[in-house]
């Protein structure tokens, strides 16, 4: 099943967030340098996954996920993925700010309570899923006609999955649509930026526009999608990506 439109959203780490995320990188670095590898060393291991956390977790997402709510004139079948440290934030979101009939779905729910949300979802009378990692742990969410990913990863098996799950075949459904948030530095805001900045932010860009291409080529939308990230490409340099 394809997706029928991918709508990519920029959203900006705080200079904070970009200063923590350096801070990590080049003490990442330094672990590299001596020989680590992140499957032997639990100290390295636990840097990239805090390096991680600071794009899924950028500040602005939920700023951006509200603005994008109030454009909609109807949520339903909806599924918003993120991080643990975000379900309360969206989850309330959701239903105190925009009165939508949501529920987590996350791997403390058993099997049973599983079916019952999914059923529920499917016939409309949940108009929204909010979901962490359970799309990593072999659940298909068949009824989503709407996806919203807060949550990303650069592991390519990791976001080919998740879309995967999103895109299986349901009653009355014949495409879905995709809203992902990318994590970009503070844009064009660094006109006297240090070449080690520079490279910092550029591997940032490298990792997230991975997925992008994966889930922009296989939209109908695909030309659209592109001119969404065109200017941060050539500001970086990242042409070939």
């Amino acid at each position: 099943m394809p997706i029928k439109i991918y709508y990519p959203l920029l959203v900006k780490l705080t200079p904070d967030e970009l200063g923590e995320y350096e801070k990590l990188t080049q003490k990442i670095a330094r672990l590299f340098e001596g020989g680590a590898e992140p499957d032997d060393d639990p100290a390295l291991a636990h840097l990239l996954r805090r390096r991680a956390e600071i794009l899924n977790k950028a500040s602005n997402k939920i700023g951006a996920l509200a603005e994008l709510i109030e454009k909609e004139q109807d949520i339903h079948h909806a599924l918003f993925y993120c991080v643990p440290g975000q379900i309360d934030e969206v989850t309330q979101l959701l239903g105190n700010k925009f009165s939508i009939r949501n529920h987590r779905f996350t791997v403390e729910e058993s099997a049973a309570e599983r079916k019952q949300l999914l059923d529920s979802f499917a016939k409309g009378e949940l108009q929204a899923l909010v979901a962490i990692r359970c799309l990593d742990e072999g659940v298909d969410v068949p009824a989503t006609r709407v996806a919203y990913l807060l949550a990303s990863s650069s592991n390519p098996r990791e976001f080919i999955q998740r879309r995967g799950r999103i895109l299986r075949k349901a009653p009355g459904k014949d495409h879905a649509i995709i809203h992902d948030m990318i994590t970009v530095p503070s844009l064009f805001n660094s006109a006297r930026q240090s070449p080690e900045v520079f490279n910092t932010e550029r591997k940032i860009l490298k990792k997230e526009l991975a997925r992008f291409r994966e889930f922009a080529d296989s939209a109908e939308n695909r030309f659209q999608a592109n001119q969404v990230i065109w200017d941060m490409v050539k500001k970086y340099n990242l042409l070939d990506f």
